[in-house]
């Protein structure tokens, strides 16, 4: 095979991947939340601070689990997202009882990042 035609196959399954990455993207809202320890994935290990805890029902559904690295975008281009924010990676640790089905609890220092963590709840694209 020639370089050039795996070149071409490189380049198309790396476009191809990002498009499957965005197209299963969940729709939901964030809030922020003071990480604590022990957290139901890892214990009294603590995982730093670009963590999340994730609603009862999305544990429940298993789609997301422990350890398991999240995307997430603040969606809408307008308050509370900052202009020109970029998607964070966060960690799940834990689950909670939350107000929604889709809803996700970020570390403060995380959602500071993409949105006004004082905003209330924001608007998110997570997968």
């Amino acid at each position: 095979m020639s370089f050039k035609k795996i070149l071409s196959f490189l380049i198309f399954t790396t476009v191809l991947s990002c498009f499957i990455s965005e197209s299963s993207a969940d729709i939901g809202k964030a809030m922020w939340y003071t990480p604590v320890v022990p957290t139901t994935c890892f214990g009294k290990v603590n995982q730093g601070q670009w963590v999340a805890s994730i609603s009862d029902d999305l544990w429940k559904q298993g789609k997301y689990k422990c350890g398991q690295s999240l995307t997430i975008s603040c969606v809408g281009g307008q308050y509370p997202c900052k202009a020109g924010s970029k998607s964070i990676t966060v960690k799940i640790v834990d689950h909670w009882v939350a107000p929604d089905v889709k809803f996700i609890a970020i570390s403060k220092q995380a959602l500071s990042s993409i949105a006004d963590p004082l905003a209330g709840p924001i608007p998110i694209q997570f997968y």
